[in-house]
């Protein structure tokens, strides 16, 4: 067998060093670093602590924002300067401003002074759409709650004895609030807490009188709402919805029925909403096919009252809409 003739192959080890792609680009290494003896610990700290400060040199340095004129003054110049003006989105322009003007002594000066023009109803001009605007946008803020606003009550109406929730709003009603402030969105739904429902008795003038009807995105959270009372059971709730202007429909009604267990308390307050010398229309359909099959089931689910109090409620209300025969037909 004819011997073969080795070849030397560009890159491999053992090759020549013109032989090698990467000759004359080699960084030169120092053989005698490998085999300097090992440093003793003292003389390591001194090199890690010069790495690290040269590395917090290398960080990016936090910058500081020069203040302006109105955040360089003093916290009670901005407080008074906050409480002259009432523009809430002023704490929202910078965190400086934000931190001077968060405090619980300052609340309560803001509520006071954004409330004053809405007060005192009968004795004053109608407040203008921005002082009505400026009082809802006050009620929506996040340090209003129904205890901040007890709190304020018990402070701006000193009171003898402990005062339970009928106790503040008459203590409110008592102050003239104008018929025309609005509820803020954040109050106009679910979920239906003890507190959200007494802060809404707020805007319920007393005594009863025509309210203020809801309009545009508050009507739409407000029927949200009152879908959600349904289904949460709170009763107080939807009947405060419902006196601010809800209109009940057939799908309120089919919610309150067929969803939720015909609880007849609820079922009552939307049947008992219904004017239609008032509105000129109705919104609940006393014919609903959904409806009439639901209560023609009930005796055969056991119940029989149930049915019969749904049938009794839409035959009546078909008789105050002028339509008895369509029913006898049905």
């Amino acid at each position: 067998m004819t011997s073969m003739t080795p070849i030397k192959v560009r890159g491999k080890r053992g090759a020549v060093p013109a032989q090698k792609w990467h000759a004359g680009k080699k960084r030169p290494v120092n053989r005698d670093a490998s085999r300097a003896p090992h440093m003793p610990n003292s003389s390591v700290i001194p090199q890690a602590s010069v790495q690290l400060s040269e590395a917090a040199s290398r960080k990016r340095k936090r910058r500081h924002p020069e203040l302006s004129a109105l955040e360089q003054l003093p916290a009670e110049i901005i407080q008074d300067i906050f409480e002259y003006c009432g523009n809430l989105d002023l704490p929202l322009a910078s965190s400086a401003l934000m931190s001077k003007l968060s405090s619980r002594h300052m609340y309560m000066r803001l509520t006071k002074c954004a409330l004053q023009p809405i007060l005192g109803f009968e004795y004053k001009e109608v407040p203008s759409a921005a002082q009505l605007a400026a009082a809802t946008r006050l009620f929506g803020c996040r340090f209003m709650t129904w205890e901040f606003f007890r709190a304020w009550l018990d402070e701006d109406v000193p009171f003898t004895h402990p005062r339970k929730t009928d106790d503040y709003l008459k203590t409110w009603s008592s102050l003239k609030p104008t018929k025309f402030l609005l509820p803020p969105a954040k109050l106009l739904h679910g979920r239906w807490t003890t507190e959200k429902v007494h802060f809404l008795s707020v805007f319920l003038p007393e005594p009863p009188t025509p309210s203020p009807r809801l309009r545009s995105i508050l009507l739409e959270l407000a029927h949200a709402g009152a879908a959600q009372a349904i289904a949460e059971r709170a009763h107080v709730a939807l009947g405060l919805l419902l006196e601010m202007g809800v209109y009940p429909t057939t799908e309120m009604l089919r919610l309150a029925v067929i969803d939720h267990g015909c609880d007849r308390r609820l079922v009552k307050q939307l049947f008992d909403s219904v004017y239609p010398a008032e509105t000129g229309a109705v919104d609940i359909d006393p014919l609903d096919p959904a409806l009439w099959a639901w209560a023609e089931k009930a005796h055969q689910r056991g119940s029989a009252q149930d049915g019969e109090f749904v049938l009794d409620a839409l035959k009546r209300l078909a008789w105050r809409l002028g339509r008895p025969m369509n029913v006898g037909n049905k």
